[in-house]
């Protein structure tokens, strides 16, 4: 074995692919939910409902945190 591991990820690519992996191995990580889009968050929290905040955004790209956002209130 050795860091880092290849196969994993391109078989879990992505940040949503890290977040699959977690789940599957039982690996600890932050609470997370995964939206496919806007529809979808919408879906499920309809009506301006919002989860908990403060939030971490992420896209599924990017790395080295240039694609990661905090969140502090729905207007952000």
């Amino acid at each position: 074995m050795f860091f880092p591991n290849y196969d994993a990820r391109f078989r879990y690519p992505g940040k949503i692919g890290q977040i699959r992996l977690f789940r599957e191995t039982d690996t600890p990580h932050p609470e997370t939910e995964i939206f496919r889009n806007t529809s979808d968050f919408r879906t499920r929290y309809p009506d301006d409902g919002y989860p908990a905040f403060p939030v971490v955004f992420k896209f599924d790209w990017g790395g080295e945190g240039d694609t990661v956002f905090l969140l502090q209130t729905p207007a952000d």
